[in-house]
């Protein structure tokens, strides 16, 4: 099995013991986002309910689903 440390001998014969990084991305929802909202947006979250995060998800979502249903003027009246 791997093992996060490890050690390294160096010319002199003296032992350093070094423990691995981390690899790969934070995940993203781990933490909330840092997004910048109006004092009256932070005011209707709370009082709805919903945490600073969980609206802010909510929101991107609902933009993506909208403009993936969008049709373009232009190509329904060709």
């Amino acid at each position: 099995m791997a093992s996060n440390t490890y050690t390294r001998i160096t010319i002199s014969g003296a032992e350093q013991h070094t423990r691995k990084g981390t690899q790969g991305r934070p995940k993203i929802f781990a933490d909330p986002y840092g997004q910048r909202l109006f004092e009256e947006d932070e005011a209707w979250i709370k009082a709805n309910g919903y945490s600073r995060n969980d609206f802010v998800r909510l929101a991107t979502r609902a933009m993506i689903e909208k403009m993936d249903n969008s049709v373009y003027t232009e190509l329904v009246n060709t």
